[in-house]
């Protein structure tokens, strides 16, 4: 079927750099201009997965792929999400439609050692004294070293995910009104603290995939017949 873009991460360690498919940049705002593992946040090739890592501070950090989504109605997302070294004090957050360059104001997941650890809801709340609330609802447990298939269906301003198969949703988000509104949509990660130490990480990402649902194949089909008969017309 036809995929939006996706990346396999298959490459040399360092920069993110572009999709395996679709080509488009990976983008990662955020923290300060350094992006040495060693001493700042970073979203990074290493061991042809994507990771973030990020040392004992708090310096925030965000990717996604340059590609707008807005017009796309309907989309599913998937990949699998692994952790290492994971503090209390950390978020990872997965956003399906978020609009922007920062995870504040943007509805998702997070995945939180907050309490106990687990994916927690995200509401896009701004952050306090640099930190994030871990307040939201809990909606399915994380083992950490232990890798996990997501999917995540967006359908206009809601998302559901799934995790590891599962038939029916884990949850269920509104997302606002973001979709169609003439402002860029992206699928975005992100990292920020959650308390104000323990806030090292170490998060990994592959096989990552969007493709259209129905809908909005319908959608490119009905555009692709329009665009062939003005060409012939001409």
């Amino acid at each position: 079927g036809q995929v939006i873009y996706a990346d396999n991460f298959n490459r040399a360690d360092g920069v993110l750099g572009n999709t395996s498919t679709g080509n488009h940049a990976w983008l990662t705002p955020g923290g300060t201009t350094s992006t040495d593992p060693a001493t700042n946040t970073t979203f990074l090739i290493a061991g042809n997965e994507m990771a973030l890592r990020s040392p004992n501070n708090h310096a925030n950090r965000q990717a996604y792929v340059d590609f707008n989504l807005d017009s796309t109605a309907n989309y599913s997302v998937t990949f699998s999400l692994s952790s290492g070294t994971f503090a209390t004090g950390a978020a990872f957050l997965i956003l399906p439609r978020a609009q922007g360059t920062d995870i504040v104001g943007n509805v998702g997941w997070m995945l939180s050692r907050g309490g106990t650890a687990g994916i927690y809801q995200y509401d896009g709340g701004a952050r306090v004294s640099g930190s994030i609330s871990t307040t939201g609802t809990s909606v399915h447990s994380f083992d950490q070293n232990t890798s996990y298939t997501f999917r995540i269906d967006v359908v206009g301003n809601s998302a559901q995910l799934f995790v590891n198969g599962a038939l029916t949703p884990t949850d269920t988000l509104n997302l606002g009104t973001v979709a169609g509104n003439n402002v860029a949509d992206s699928f975005m990660f992100g990292y920020n603290q959650t308390a104000s130490s323990q806030r090292n990480i170490n998060v990994f990402v592959d096989d990552f995939q969007i493709v259209p649902e129905p809908g909005s194949l319908a959608l490119l089909g009905l555009g692709s017949l329009l665009l062939l008969r003005r060409r012939r017309q001409a």
